[in-house]
């Protein structure tokens, strides 16, 4: 790829808002006393996040193409869809195959779109966008995303309204990449406080049934589980704690928190990917309102009301 100068920022976008452009969108920098963060409006990205010059995240270059889904905004679903295929108020619908390998939709719509900028500051910034009526998914719904740094880390909120007179399916998750500093996945201890794992298809990495913790043999990531050699590619619910934790030996590192009642589902994915610069290099955790395939779910997909306004709460700080 070229590293040829971008073009000026496009209208709504302007350095009054405190973005440059850049390939993945305009991006905004963030500052809190020891905290830094910077945001992409490529799929409402979270690019970074340091603490004291301390990674929390992967961060991803943005003269790039995003890698891997790094620290996108998934909706109107999260994860997979089987087929790109559900039926909703009597009719079919048909997605594109996002991950034509496993002939699957992928993590939404919204994830390469290029959000609006409407605000920033220091320590905060503001993004929106709204899915269309479109092939697959004739429906609309405005999501307008936030981030704030404090003295305790960073706050993600994102709020969905269906703008539309019917129901809509919908489900919202995040995709960031943490880290527990330097090394790799294999030096970290994951801590996953769920009492229930989902089981997949290995083939499609659909779910088909679900599965005590207590009994599956990754039964002491409960407790923590040195990641040496564990591959996860896995969706668990039943948290007892709306936590996910990464640290190094001395038992310092970073934590997921949201509201399990909004989110009670999260997929942990620990970067498996052979012959990749991002093989290992840390752990997707992805909270969601729903699981994987949910549009498909035997009691029907999950749902926003017409002109229903819900508002759903991430947040990323040292421990």
């Amino acid at each position: 790829m070229s590293d040829a100068p971008l073009p000026p920022s496009p209208a709504g976008d302007s350095p009054r808002s405190g973005g440059i452009y850049t390939r993945a969108g305009t991006t905004v920098s963030l500052k809190r006393d020891a905290w830094q963060a910077q945001i992409a409006t490529q799929g409402g990205s979270l690019v970074a996040l340091t603490f004291n010059g301390h990674p929390l995240v992967r961060a991803w270059p943005t003269s790039q193409v995003r890698p891997c889904y790094h620290g996108a905004t998934l909706a109107p679903w999260p994860n997979r869809l089987a087929d790109g295929n559900y039926i909703f108020a009597g009719q079919t619908h048909q997605l594109a195959l996002t991950e034509p390998e496993l002939n699957n939709a992928l993590h939404g719509l919204v994830c390469w779109e290029n959000w609006t900028l409407i605000d920033s500051g220091p320590d905060t910034a503001t993004m929106g966008t709204t899915i269309l009526p479109q092939p697959g998914y004739p429906f609309q719904i405005e999501l307008t995303s936030h981030w704030r740094l404090s003295g305790e880390g960073l706050t993600w909120t994102v709020t969905a309204i269906n703008q539309a007179p019917a129901p809509a399916p919908f489900g919202i998750g995040i995709h960031p990449y943490l880290t527990a500093g330097e090394g790799s996945v294999d030096d970290w201890t994951l801590t996953v406080p769920a009492q229930t794992i989902l089981i997949t298809d290995p083939s499609r990495k659909l779910p088909t049934g679900r599965r005590q913790l207590r009994t599956s043999p990754l039964s002491d990531l409960r407790i923590g589980r040195c990641l040496k050699g564990v591959r996860l590619d896995d969706c668990f619910t039943d948290f007892t704690k709306g936590q996910i934790s990464i640290t190094r030996p001395d038992g310092t590192g970073v934590a997921m928190e949201w509201e399990p009642e909004n989110l009670p589902f999260a997929q942990v994915f620990t970067s498996d990917l052979p012959d990749s610069p991002w093989d290992r290099t840390g752990v997707a955790i992805e909270p969601c309102s729903c699981a994987p395939n949910a549009f498909n779910a035997p009691e029907g997909p999950p749902t926003l009301t017409p002109r229903e306004e819900r508002t759903y709460r991430w947040s990323l700080k040292m421990i």
